[in-house]
């Protein structure tokens, strides 16, 4: 009864669960997408586990039972690792001909003996 210290309870509509509540995880221990996508971001850039989690804001534990019970969750991570793998290895092969390059005139015998690397080239003097 209000006044009594006693809560008043509302029994005219049934709770809704929530699964079914906007804006809300799929009940107890659900993590949101965002969350899983901050989990893989934190993987990726992390080198540990523990650092990933903590990054993320998501207990060690549940990072580690994604990682072996979560066949989703893998594949997302491996689906992200092989994107960022693919980049990077744009990124190399766009860099490799100016690479070379540096390295010719580094190994030159008109390179500065400061900066010059190993023995110079046959026939390549730049």
């Amino acid at each position: 009864m209000p006044g009594n210290g006693n809560t008043v309870v509302n029994r005219t509509r049934p709770q809704k669960g929530a699964d079914v509540r906007p804006g809300r995880s799929q009940g107890h221990g659900a993590k949101s997408a965002i969350v899983r996508e901050r989990a893989v971001v934190a993987l990726l850039s992390e080198s540990t586990i523990g650092a990933a989690a903590r990054r993320c804001g998501v207990n060690e534990r549940t990072l580690r039972r994604w990682l072996l019970d979560d066949g989703l969750f893998r594949e997302e991570l491996a689906t992200a690792r092989t994107a960022m793998f693919q980049g990077a290895m744009n990124r190399v092969q766009a860099l490799a001909s100016t690479a070379v390059t540096t390295l010719v005139a580094l190994m030159a015998r008109t390179a500065p003996p400061a900066v010059r690397l190993g023995n110079r080239l046959p026939d390549q003097d730049a």
